[in-house]
């Protein structure tokens, strides 16, 4: 099914962006879709960690981020991609390490996770996708 509506957004690949992009749920078109204040702050997360994580392991402080989101009539599906090493997201291991050695970063995928109801990390030829969808009630 098309999506009702769909955005594209490129930021630099700097931390100072991270606000902005989060403050992006926020101008979502509601006489479309309707989100509760904990779908909003569940996608705020989720975007934050991918693109937090797209700018740490970013290829070139350069190397732009986009973020597209499809806003359908039950779901808002997100993809944040950009330049990155290739690694094989199929070795992550997306669980919270044990509470005595949690630290500053190292959540972020499994935030995403328990957030999102589709979450998925793909890397090709030097680029990330992180593709994620949260259901719409």
């Amino acid at each position: 099914m098309a999506p009702l509506e769909f955005i594209h957004v490129e930021i630099p690949s700097s931390p100072k962006y991270l606000s902005l992009v989060r403050n992006l749920i926020d101008l979502m078109p509601t006489n479309q879709i309707s989100l509760t204040e904990e779908q909003k702050d569940d996608l705020k997360l989720a975007i934050g960690e991918a693109c937090s994580n797209a700018i740490k392991f970013s290829r070139s402080p350069n190397s732009p981020i986009t973020i597209a989101f499809e806003i359908h009539p039950n779901q808002i599906e997100i993809e944040i991609r950009n330049e990155s090493a290739d690694f094989q997201p199929e070795k992550l291991k997306i669980e919270p390490p044990p509470l005595e050695k949690i630290h500053e970063g190292g959540l972020g995928l499994y935030l995403i996770k328990q957030v999102m109801d589709n979450f998925k990390i793909c890397c090709s030829n030097g680029i990330t996708t992180v593709r994620m969808a949260k259901k719409l009630t």
